[in-house]
């Protein structure tokens, strides 16, 4: 009974453990991003350099940034870097594969 109650103290500590992502300047950003959406452009070049700063010393973006770059770009119209931002999201995260490959369609005319 004791080993019982151990793993289940183990098991509920596990439950607890969060993985902390860097999400830089994205949530101070979005805020001015909304306030101000012409100052969009300015808000991109943050969050890649954010991005490049992340993959520069080997790490993984947090789940869904790049995702939101891509969408920056596509309310920019600029069709071409969204593709390439929701690729980037695609094979980075792969929970995000299904969604991803589904906004990729569309935007292609494959769908």
């Amino acid at each position: 009974m004791k080993n019982l109650g151990a793993v289940f103290l183990i098991l509920a500590l596990a439950g607890c453990v969060t993985t902390k992502y860097n999400w830089g300047p994205y949530e101070e950003g979005l805020y001015e991003y909304y306030k101000a959406p012409e100052s969009s452009e300015e808000f991109i070049l943050e969050m890649e350099a954010h991005v490049a700063k992340i993959k520069e010393k080997g790490g993984k973006p947090a789940p869904g940034l790049l995702a939101e770059i891509g969408t920056l770009y596509l309310e920019r119209n600029d069709i071409k870097s969204a593709i390439k931002y929701y690729e980037y999201e695609r094979d980075t995260w792969p929970e995000s594969r299904p969604l991803m490959e589904s906004l990729i369609k569309n935007l292609t005319g494959d769908a």
